[in-house]
């Protein structure tokens, strides 16, 4: 017996959002690791990041997140 999938027009709208929603998320990481690497020394020694690794997460891909991130 063949199956049928259709999409309701509200279903490909939540998954569009949903698709929306993560590519922002995506950008924002990418926007937030270019700011760590603007913070200068005494800003870094405020959040205890040492420059080698903000320089490190700054130089990860946007894409790249924790696994809790992805919930």
């Amino acid at each position: 017996m063949a199956r049928s999938f259709s999409l309701s027009r509200r279903d490909a709208t939540a998954g569009s959002l949903f698709s929306f929603a993560r590519m922002l998320g995506w950008l924002d990481v990418g926007r937030q690791r270019r700011a760590l690497l603007r913070l200068d020394d005494h800003l870094l020694r405020d959040i205890n990041v040492p420059r080698h690794l903000a320089a490190d997460e700054a130089g990860r891909p946007f894409w790249d997140v924790p696994e809790t991130w992805k919930r």
